[in-house]
């Protein structure tokens, strides 16, 4: 084993973000290429409480030969938490348009508060007190 190979690795847990529709099964396998390695069953573990996934939710991805902290998995299930609330009454066709167009729609929608934001101040240093 290389001296690479001995070294404790510390890889921090983290998040995946679904771009296509389906079961847990089905984002393991694209993910990790089958459901069989310990990676994989981590994955689904972690992710048990979402059997069917849209685009835009996301997923916990931990290293099972990493030392996870509890504090780290916690503030992940929390985000995945609220996250999948807020799909609660999404189709798959509009979560799918959202997820494939989510820059743009950020971009417009910070554009708009920048203007917006522009005019408040504009207005409030230019009209009369």
């Amino acid at each position: 084993m290389t001296e690479i190979g001995r070294m404790a690795r510390d890889i921090a847990p983290g998040y995946c973000i679904v771009e296509h529709p389906g079961t847990l099964d089905f984002q393991a396998r694209l993910l990790f290429r089958g459901t069989r390695s310990q990676a994989a069953n981590l994955f689904m573990k972690l992710n048990a409480d979402t059997q069917w996934l849209m685009p835009g939710q996301i997923l916990i991805v931990a290293d099972p030969d990493a030392p996870a902290t509890s504090q780290m998995l916690h503030r992940l299930r929390q985000a995945k938490q609220k996250t999948d609330m807020a799909f609660v009454g999404v189709g798959t066709e509009e979560a799918s348009f959202l997820q494939k167009h989510f820059g743009m729609i950020a971009g417009l929608t910070s554009a708009g508060d920048h203007i917006f934001g522009m005019g408040g101040i504009l207005g409030r240093n230019t009209l009369p007190r």
